[in-house]
């Protein structure tokens, strides 16, 4: 746990210098590269981010533009665990959730089988083989654990700004990796051996 510790500490130490248009500049990129992914998939579920990672504002904006049903989290529902809700409008409206963060109203919850879906996930670190490392509550790998991602139907990618990409994040055996990476300059599939 320590050297997961350590690791938050550097990255956010790394986010914490970056001018605050890089975010944005980031998230614009990484809308326009996983626009031409999400081509299979009906559904999109995104982290709707904070002020210190990759904006997912405009990825919210296309998507919604595009016609895909997106679907949000809310923290703290169903027992600590995510709970996807649609969202709408980019425009919210927006409650905040126990951490600070927006989350949709809870009118519309994610379908039992949502597939095809595409999940964005959020992350402090990720690396070359798909591990991730998230804040510490565990919520995302809980959630991809319990959801049914086939190749065919699903695919988690981790988004970043290019600072969060190391060389190891140092995982354990409840970790869960994703699919790919995007770091807005860069997209690229995790190759599993």
């Amino acid at each position: 746990m320590l050297l997961k510790n350590n690791l938050r500490a550097v990255i956010k130490t790394r986010l914490a210098l970056l001018p605050p248009g890089d975010f944005r500049v980031r998230g614009e990129e990484a809308a326009l590269s996983l626009q031409n992914l999400w081509g299979r998939y009906e559904t999109l579920l995104l982290f709707l981010s904070l002020p210190n990672e990759i904006d997912t504002q405009p990825l919210l904006e296309l998507a919604l533009g595009a016609g895909k049903k997106v679907f949000a989290p809310r923290t703290g529902a169903a027992g600590g665990d995510l709970a996807f809700y649609r969202v709408f409008s980019a425009a919210g409206p927006w409650a905040e959730g126990p951490f600070g963060i927006r989350e949709p109203p809870p009118l519309e919850p994610l379908p039992p089988d949502p597939l095809p879906a595409l999940i964005i996930v959020p992350g402090l670190a990720f690396d070359a083989q798909g591990r991730r490392l998230g804040r510490g509550g565990g919520y995302y790998d809980r959630f991809l654990r319990r959801t049914p991602c086939r190749p065919a139907s699903c695919r988690s990618i981790g988004l970043c700004m290019p600072c969060q990409l190391v060389p190891q994040v140092p995982a354990e055996d409840h970790d869960q990796t994703v699919d790919g990476l995007c770091t807005g300059e860069r997209f690229f599939r995790i190759q599993r051996s």
